[in-house]
């Protein structure tokens, strides 16, 4: 196995120990079902010659040689499956809580389904979990990963459930509306429009915290009008965000929903913004400049910005009559 080196990667920082030990080994990782692939060998370093050249830019290669493979499949599902149905349900209620292990909670969800924590003592001697002073601790975050997916999808809604049910007072709302949003199996307007607040909470205080909220609620809405505003909103969100791929695919969902009005306008302006900061040609400095033209007359401010913009790409082409010729536009406009 050969791995280029690039500058910014501080793999150098750990190199020099090859030099006096070879010895290496490798470790993957499957989170969704706990196999394990471990891979031990000896390393090397490649300062120069035709093999960093094929690799442009690389400054040294690290090869390792395998000389021995294991893999251990289901490593930690294998402890899982040990247990009885009601212990797999807690354990897989305990994973999906995340970071809330007060085992008060846990056990309120736990008697949703029909468990309860004496149960949880095999899992305990498996060193799945422990329990002390209250709290719940998965014995490995991997084993975590593994009960969560491993579990099929109808079980992990029932632990959401049993977890929403499980949070209540308005400390908790954020935390239970995830828990409903990810319990509903299909469109469910009650789980959107809960999960949807959420998102607008979060504007204020993490943009890819409400973009994760808002995307959610767009998913959740039924076909329709109120799906292709939410749609827009999380790409609204996404665009705040940087998360330029996703502000696509859920502008290219809001379109085919169909939009009219002012909403249609606000597709066409960031649609415009994300296909400049995507391709950056100039046909996103032409959409740019149309969608300034049609949000002017309502909002100049983001006309101004969408010209500005316009402007940045057609300097990066060259074309600086152009870019001149949209930054007027933008000093004209009124805001």
């Amino acid at each position: 196995l050969t791995s280029p080196d690039f500058v910014g990667n501080s793999m150098f920082n750990t190199f020099g120990n090859l030099a006096l030990n070879p010895r290496a080994g490798l470790l993957f990782v499957d989170f969704s079902c706990g196999d394990v692939l471990t891979l031990t060998g000896a390393a090397e370093v490649v300062w120069d010659g035709p093999e960093l050249a094929a690799f442009v830019g690389a400054e040294r290669l690290l090869k390792f040689r395998l000389a021995e493979g294991l893999l251990l499949e289901s490593a930690f599902g294998r402890r899982l499956n040990q247990l009885s149905e009601s212990a797999r349900a807690a354990v897989v209620v305990a994973a999906a809580a995340g970071s809330r292990d007060d085992v008060v909670t846990l056990e309120r969800a736990w008697s949703r389904l029909g468990a309860h924590s004496e149960e949880l003592a095999d899992a305990e001697r498996l060193r799945i979990i422990s329990l002390e002073a209250g709290r719940l601790r998965f014995r490995h975050p991997l084993v975590r990963a593994v009960a969560y997916g491993a579990a099929s999808a109808p079980d992990r809604r029932a632990a959401h459930a049993a977890l929403a049910f499980a949070l209540d007072g308005d400390a908790l709302a954020d935390e239970r509306a995830w828990h409903v949003a990810l319990a509903a199996a299909g469109p469910d307007e009650e789980a959107a429009a809960t999960i949807e607040a959420v998102g607008r909470r979060a504007q204020g205080r993490s943009r890819r915290a409400a973009l994760r909220a808002l995307a959610r609620a767009a998913a959740l809405t039924p076909e329709g009008e109120r799906r292709a505003q939410r749609e827009l909103a999380a790409a609204r969100a996404a665009t705040e965000a940087g998360a330029w791929d996703e502000a696509a695919a859920l502008l290219d969902s809001s379109k085919a929903s169909g939009l009219a009005g002012e909403s249609a306008t606000e597709h066409l302006y960031l649609y415009a913004v994300v296909a400049s900061k995507r391709d950056g040609d100039p046909a996103a400095a032409e959409l740019l400049e149309r969608a300034a033209a049609e949000v002017a007359p309502d909002d100049p401010e983001r006309a101004a910005l969408a010209e500005v913009q316009a402007a940045e790409v057609w300097m990066n082409w060259g074309e600086f009559e152009r870019a001149l010729a949209a930054a007027e536009r933008a000093a004209a406009l009124p805001f």
